[in-house]
């Protein structure tokens, strides 16, 4: 099995294991906070999200054939939602991005606990990504 795959199937059996709403809201946002931030230098429209509740930039690298991605947002929440989208994809290698089935954020059931905000934030991120990846592998 590979990187990406193990640290999905991680994730989801995490997630899974609370029993309510609040231990996985509890859990997304601590974890967000844990996250280091990217330099403010790159607070640039040109990394900015949008389509999402709050200001979120996203700054996507590569390092070793691995996409390295940094986050600056002063919400919780979305630091949270960003939180499942580093562990998944950051220190991924651009092959095991490419064939994976990004589907993650519906085998946890996100889109019944998010706003439509939140979820179009959380794809249009994912989106971005996968952009990247294809840019990168040329």
């Amino acid at each position: 099995m590979n990187l990406i795959l193990k640290k999905e199937k991680y994730l989801i059996k995490k997630i899974k294991s609370f029993s309510s709403l609040e231990e996985r809201y509890f859990f997304l946002i601590n974890h967000g906070k844990k996250l280091l931030l990217m330099n403010k230098k790159n607070l640039i429209d040109n990394n900015l999200i949008e389509d999402c509740q709050s200001k979120l930039w996203i700054k996507i690298n590569l390092n070793k054939k691995k996409l390295i991605i940094k986050i600056f947002t002063t919400a919780l929440f979305p630091k949270g939602i960003f939180f499942l989208i580093k562990y998944i994809y950051s220190n991924s290698s651009l092959k095991e991005i490419k064939n994976y089935n990004h589907n993650f954020y519906k085998q946890l059931n996100l889109k019944s606990f998010f706003s439509q905000l939140r979820n179009n934030g959380l794809l249009f991120i994912i989106n971005k990504i996968l952009f990247f990846n294809s840019k990168f592998l040329k």
